[in-house]
């Protein structure tokens, strides 16, 4: 799934002229299910209330959104966090990928699912039949107090096999966050609002911050004539 996060690092890699793939659709995926994951994976789909276990290596996974340079780039927006994604974030996977900081964002799952919220109660992503086939059927749209919605847990789920599966493809997982802050003009701004800036020092801030994150040099080289 493409998200504002996403384009915005793509735009940056065309305009540095970088070569990239973009929705890259892992392949075997069944590997997961043979691989030293596969016991968390099903511990993480027991705590998210899964209820068709026999199904577990149906669920698609995810494409990669960005590959550069052996690094599997991933974009978070609104959509991501919330107590679902809480819940995936605590896999001890995660306490071994330096590209994602899981302090940060368990935060963002608790200080922004009202984010969450405003994008993601529509029908299809609140629920939908194969995620009400897996949690359960979903609460009505913004209820937390029954079963929630199975469409936000699936999601979670899914993004979880997508960074398991890079890492078993060779893929330094990276991501990056909207809700990432960034020293800008003496102020700290989210990448988010960073992002709305097309120019000035709010860009070159945004700039310096993906370079940083890419692992490229802080200034562009020159280009031989």
């Amino acid at each position: 799934m493409s998200n504002v996060v996403v384009r915005r690092i793509e735009i940056f890699l065309e305009s540095e002229k970088l070569t990239y793939e973009a929705g890259l659709q892992p392949e075997k995926q069944r590997r997961l299910w043979k691989s030293d994951f596969r016991q968390q994976i099903e511990d993480t789909y027991n705590k998210l209330g899964g209820q068709a276990p026999d199904g577990l290596a149906e669920i698609e996974v995810p494409a990669y959104p960005i590959v550069y340079e052996g690094k599997a780039i991933v974009g978070n927006d609104e959509l991501v966090y919330n107590r679902y994604a809480a819940v995936c974030l605590r896999a001890p996977f995660y306490s071994n990928i330096d590209g994602l900081n899981v302090e940060a964002s368990l935060r963002y799952c608790r200080q922004f699912e009202v984010g969450c919220k405003k994008v993601g109660l529509i029908a299809g992503v609140w629920s939908n039949p194969v995620s009400n086939m897996h949690f359960g059927e979903a609460s009505d749209p913004g209820d937390f107090f029954g079963n929630g919605s199975s469409g936000w847990k699936m999601l979670a789920f899914q993004h979880l096999l997508r960074d398991m599966l890079a890492r078993l493809d060779g893929y330094e997982v990276l991501h990056f966050s909207i809700y990432d802050q960034i020293m800008s003009g003496g102020k700290l701004l989210t990448v988010g609002e960073l992002m709305k800036s097309p120019s000035g020092e709010h860009y070159a801030s945004f700039v310096k911050y993906l370079r940083r994150r890419l692992g490229l040099p802080a200034v562009a080289a020159e280009k031989p004539v």
